[in-house]
């Protein structure tokens, strides 16, 4: 399979540079140069791995729910945890011991920056000319919902009625409140 999909790569990547895709690239002004990179490619060991694919969609949102959220070094990995050394468990059943620096350094890596999303092109993230035209493939109208007023935001988040008086039930007016004085004219 590694073999098949290293072909249909190195043609992809040919078909791409007949039509000039590439020409920003320094490396592909010797005319040599993508034929040169092809034939390397030709010759690499590709280590492909596939998954079987997921039976139904309950499965692939549980995947993803377990890859998306979570973090790059559990507690239940940390076997022995000091001030000189922190030692977890890797992959399989080997385990680490490094310094609290050199762990903190690797566990950093795995932190976004602000405004960068793990799943960017996908679900919320996806972009409106997107969603979109899932909809209309899915055969669905765009859900169009009625902006919720505060109050009614209120009632889901505390249970409580503001419109209704908490001691009698009664239904509550709203009193206008008094104009605030303008500022005099000639002030300075």
């Amino acid at each position: 399979m590694s073999k098949v999909f290293r072909a249909k790569m190195i043609a992809a990547l040919r078909r791409e540079y007949r039509q000039g895709r590439f020409a920003g690239f320094d490396d592909f002004r010797d005319p040599e140069g993508f034929s040169r990179l092809a034939r390397a490619l030709a010759q690499v060991k590709w280590h492909l791995y596939a998954k079987p694919s997921f039976a139904r969609g309950k499965f692939v949102l549980d995947y993803l729910g377990r890859y998306t959220h979570r973090v790059g070094l559990s507690n239940s990995r940390l076997l022995a945890v000091s001030p000189k050394a922190v030692t977890f468990r890797t992959k399989g059943k080997g385990t680490t011991t490094v310094d609290p620096l050199t762990l903190l350094r690797r566990f950093v890596q795995h932190i976004l920056p602000s405004g960068f999303h793990k799943i960017r092109y996908v679900g919320l993230y996806a972009s409106r000319k997107r969603l979109q035209k899932a909809r209309e493939v899915l055969g669905q109208r765009p859900a169009r919902r009625r902006k919720k007023t505060w109050r009614e935001h209120l009632r889901k988040l505390t249970g409580r009625d503001v419109s209704v008086c908490p001691i009698c039930g009664s239904p509550l007016r709203a009193v206008p409140l008094p104009m605030a004085r303008a500022p005099p004219a000639g002030a300075a």
